[in-house]
């Protein structure tokens, strides 16, 4: 199974060289995924948005949309082979969600905060807070020094739907969401990945 998820772990860890060749983006254009298997329009974020896009071989890839503010929405897919089916039975497809999003945090310096299997228009998938270190789009500059990045607060979903497993990722701790510079709770961060989450998967059109 780990051999299969593996083109798509090197796309996440490749991620800051594609960010450096990003390109802006006309926000409600449709961005169609190179294997076809899903479209979604370009978010329309307040300073502008690029896309950074990958795709593989083996039938995965990877896209994001990010904004100078932090805002970021991220969709990773890789294909599901006949030697690894995703389990039909609700606790064992829960186990192999959970074993992906392990694979993930693995590749980078992160922290679950929360996880819970959802059930979203007739799809399950399993839901995470997870703060990642020092991955925001943002930097910042402590007396004078040199530009550091924040960290990032994502809302992860993890499905399987028509062949292929997502993984859905949605910063909601980027400061556009920070009225007045306050910091959010984790409870606020949680409500906003509830909230945030679906719209991004109901965006999505799966093909």
């Amino acid at each position: 199974m780990l051999k299969h998820l593996r083109p798509c772990l090197v796309a996440m860890m490749g991620l800051m060289i594609l960010v450096a060749g990003a390109r802006a983006q006309s926000p409600g254009q449709i961005f169609k995924s190179p294997v076809k298997n899903f479209t979604i329009p370009v978010p329309d974020f307040p300073f502008g948005t690029k896309v950074v896009k990958q795709s593989n071989k083996s039938g995965g890839g990877l896209v994001l949309f990010w904004g100078k503010d932090g805002e970021s929405q991220r969709i990773d897919y890789f294909k599901i082979h006949d030697d690894s089916p995703v389990p039909t039975d609700s606790t064992e497809r829960h186990a192999y969600f959970h074993m992906l999003l392990s694979a993930l945090l693995q590749e980078h310096t992160a922290k679950t905060l929360a996880e819970r299997n959802e059930v979203l228009d007739g799809v399950m998938m399993l839901n995470a807070l997870v703060v990642f270190t020092g991955e925001s789009q943002v930097s910042v500059s402590h007396n004078g020094g040199p530009a550091e990045r924040l960290d990032s607060t994502r809302g992860i979903s993890v499905f399987a739907r028509g062949g292929y497993v997502f993984i859905l990722q949605v910063d909601v701790g980027a400061p556009v969401f920070n009225d007045g510079g306050g910091i959010p709770t984790i409870e606020q961060l949680g409500q906003r990945s509830d909230e945030y989450l679906p719209k991004f998967y109901r965006s999505i059109t799966f093909l």
